[in-house]
């Protein structure tokens, strides 16, 4: 049986790695010259650093046993502040740290909007907008919800899907009604000991590499009927074709459509990335701060050496603040150096070196209209008996490394089930 994992980040080699273990000998097509996409880490001046901010969350403890056992883990209390209007004010956001901060107003508006937003619960939310207004009121809607995700993806909340604002939206004080021990309310989180987040992959990699080509682009898929019979692949400038019986992409959906010359209206959000090397021990104790509006380009920064200070220098530190606003390239590094200095985060003068990265496929763009044009797209594949998906950019639904993991876990048995002989 022989089976093509198109992509080798966390899904594309926990399916591979799984298959293994099973018997089995995938092929993992690559098309960067290292594995891990998303969930990689690099070295930097001593540092190793993620691709944007990640954590490890699961309630799920045969996966925490799993990755224990591959790689040893640190558990972080989680530290997170938000930067708005010229204040700092705790993670998730409370309505009543709010009015004391903001007071008189904004501040007592938050509150009492809320109370008074009864009147609008039981009218159906059509959209990001209307769920945040219906469950949090106008002022808190207006001052936080609208502008932070409006910047994160680029267009109005009115345009943006509910299942969005039900994923993401977070609040404590008056209005945390559940128990904080879920992927929105997580109190702790787990990290790799050494090596990044990326460390997940590289051991992934490390016991499968022989059936992963690195710099290998995948350049045309070929069907005959309701399956993929084969593979046209390149490296350098050298082009193969290989026939499969099984192929499972983990590729952005809509790179996989295109390659099937199937339309498709789906969109991802890109996302910068600035590193910033200081010549200081420590910038803050937390793991992520926010900056919630436009006129603070950056979204969020997180500080590595705040996951785990293993093996990291003790006089530096090393920030990575994620921006998805519309900005040259050539001025993205200085605008993001001037809105931490303008904000006290950073002194100017302690950058001591800079990098910047670009991913394409950042997030999936939530769009009220990407329900039903997920589900034509669904559609359209089902059509290929033997083709399956896995991972976020291909299924094209937000998940953390850990839903990864079991999703390709679930495709791994039904995989077994399916074709073992």
């Amino acid at each position: 049986m022989k089976v093509a994992i198109l992509g080798g980040g966390i899904s594309g080699l926990s399916v591979g790695w799984l298959l293994r273990q099973s018997g089995w000998s995938p092929t993992v097509f690559e098309r960067q010259s290292c594995t891990g996409g998303l969930a990689r880490s690099f070295q930097w001046h001593g540092f190793h650093c993620d691709i944007a901010a990640h954590r490890f969350y699961t309630t799920n403890q045969e996966t925490l046993d799993r990755f224990s056992s591959l790689v040893p883990l640190v558990r972080n209390v989680r530290q997170s502040k938000i930067f708005i209007e010229g204040k700092w004010i705790t993670d998730p956001v409370n309505p009543l740290e709010l009015a004391v901060k903001f007071f008189p107003k904004p501040g007592l508006s938050f509150i009492w909007d809320y109370l008074t937003r009864a009147s609008q619960s039981d009218v159906a939310a059509a959209s990001f907008d209307s769920f945040a207004l219906s469950k949090y009121g106008q002022s808190l809607t207006e001052f936080f919800f609208r502008p932070y995700t409006e910047k994160l993806f680029g267009i109005s909340t009115h345009d943006i899907s509910t299942s969005w604002a039900t994923q993401k939206i977070r609040v404590s004080g008056i209005l945390d009604m559940i128990k904080r021990n879920s992927k929105t309310y997580f109190r702790y989180f787990y990290y790799p000991k050494e090596g990044g987040y990326g460390a997940f992959c590289q051991r992934l990699y490390h016991d499968m590499h022989a059936d992963v080509r690195l710099s290998t682009s995948v350049k045309a898929l070929h069907t005959e009927k309701d399956k993929v019979v084969a593979i046209t692949s390149e490296t350098d400038t050298i082009e193969k074709t290989e026939a499969f019986d099984v192929v499972v992409s983990t590729l952005p959906l809509t790179i996989l459509m295109r390659l099937l010359n199937i339309p498709i209206q789906l969109q991802f959000q890109s996302v910068s990335l600035v590193y910033l090397l200081l010549d200081l021990p420590q910038v803050s104790p937390n793991h992520w701060v926010y900056f919630a509006h436009k006129n603070y380009v950056m979204n969020r920064v997180s500080e590595f050496k705040n996951f785990s200070t293993h093996g990291v220098p003790a006089d530096k530190t090393v920030l990575c603040a994620e921006v998805t606003m519309a900005c040259p390239r050539d001025h993205i590094v200085e605008r993001v150096i001037h809105d931490l200095d303008r904000s006290g985060f950073i002194r100017r003068e302690n950058v001591i070196d800079t990098l910047l990265l670009n991913e394409p496929y950042g997030y999936p763009i939530y769009t009220q209209q990407y329900e039903e044009q997920l589900a034509g797209a669904q559609a359209a594949l089902k059509e290929y008996s033997n083709l399956f998906l896995t991972g976020r950019n291909a299924v094209f639904t937000h998940m953390d490394v850990d839903e990864n993991f079991e999703s390709a876990q679930l495709l791994h048995e039904t995989l077994m089930r399916t074709f073992q002989a």
